[in-house]
């Protein structure tokens, strides 16, 4: 073969796995493409369910009184405790702004 025959014909493969990889990226940006929207469809679902369900807490937990909880088979606590944790003291507790000449706006 010629030299002229040769660059035609590498330039034609080339061209050909070009298209192929054309084809099989477009396939996999569709396929990306519908399972975003099914994710999305989900999460709108989802967010739905998650919205009547906080209703539902809210207009139930507005409604608990102690009768109500020891109806329901709580019992009452005999010895109240409460941990706490006290917040570390600040070595200087005055607020300030470091500006030096490393941090210019």
């Amino acid at each position: 073969m010629k030299v002229r025959e040769r660059v035609i014909l590498g330039l034609c493969v080339a061209m050909a796995c070009l298209f192929i990889a054309y084809g099989f990226f477009m396939e996999k940006t569709i396929a990306n493409t519908v399972a975003l929207s099914a994710m999305q469809s989900t999460i709108v679902h989802e967010n739905q369910k998650v919205s009547t369900l906080s209703g539902s807490y809210v207009a139930l937990s507005s409604n608990v009184t102690l009768d109500s909880a020891l109806a329901e088979g709580f019992v009452e606590a005999p010895i109240a405790a409460f941990v706490t944790i006290p917040a570390p003291a600040a070595e200087n507790p005055a607020l300030s702004v470091n500006i030096g000449a490393g941090n210019a706006f």
